[in-house]
């Protein structure tokens, strides 16, 4: 009896271990079956997360396209127009030069031309001068000028400030 009994214990603990191990396969592959669907749903839901992602990113990639074509356009824009001024003021700039250099030009000639005419209206006064005094007179002084070395030539009398004598 103690053998049935044994044999009993061992046949009822063999079908209470099927029972439990039965149910420990049911509940693993139940967390299986929850990891794959925790799995799948996660890479679901971040296909649909990537895929808004995604659709906001391409009108934002445009956006920084137009605006980086925007910013060369404006760019250009302002440099054509900074040119523009730039060239003005240097046409401008240029033009004053050669309207100052002809008007300096212009002024030289004036001022040599009012130069010779003084110049020639003195040359014409001396003329006459020395014409209306006949001929001219050398002065031969006695004493030697001390300030006149062997260098020097002989200077005009200042006298008088059309005098044709000369001292020696």
């Amino acid at each position: 009896m103690q053998r049935s009994r044994a044999t009993l214990t061992r046949i009822a603990s063999k079908i209470a271990n099927r029972y439990i191990s039965q149910a420990f396969e049911r509940w693993s592959e139940a967390v299986a079956t929850l990891k794959r669907v925790r799995v799948t749903l996660t890479r679901i839901a971040s296909k649909i997360a990537n895929r808004y992602v995604s659709q906001a990113f391409e009108p934002w990639a445009e956006a920084v396209v137009t605006l980086k074509r925007v910013r060369v356009t404006v760019t250009r824009i302002a440099l054509k127009i900074a040119n523009r001024c730039v060239s003005g003021a240097f046409e401008r700039w240029s033009k004053a030069a050669i309207t100052m250099q002809r008007s300096r030009l212009s002024l030289t000639r004036i001022a040599s031309k009012i130069a010779n005419r003084y110049t020639s209206q003195a040359l014409e006064r001396w003329a006459d001068a020395a014409a209306r005094q006949g001929p001219t007179l050398v002065h031969f002084s006695a004493q030697p000028d001390p300030f006149l070395t062997q260098k020097q030539t002989p200077k005009r009398s200042h006298n008088t400030p059309s005098s044709p004598l000369i001292d020696l």
